[in-house]
């Protein structure tokens, strides 16, 4: 996170921990067998997901 601030650069992160994601990255992106299907940032997307595929995965989150 200290060097994405300070040198100002974009960082793409693959994960299938959302509570991982939802302390790393701005915008998440969620892909449902090889097709985006949700692309938000990370609170909208942690507070009110738009497919049932992300509110499936999201209930997986201990």
């Amino acid at each position: 996170m200290e060097l994405r601030e300070r040198l100002g650069v974009a960082v793409l992160f693959l994960s299938h921990d959302l509570a991982v994601v939802r302390h790393f990255c701005d915008r998440v992106a969620v892909m449902h067998r090889g097709r985006l299907v949700e692309s938000t940032d990370r609170d909208r997307l942690f507070e009110a997901p738009h497919t049932e595929y992300t509110r499936e995965l999201l209930a997986a989150v201990p």
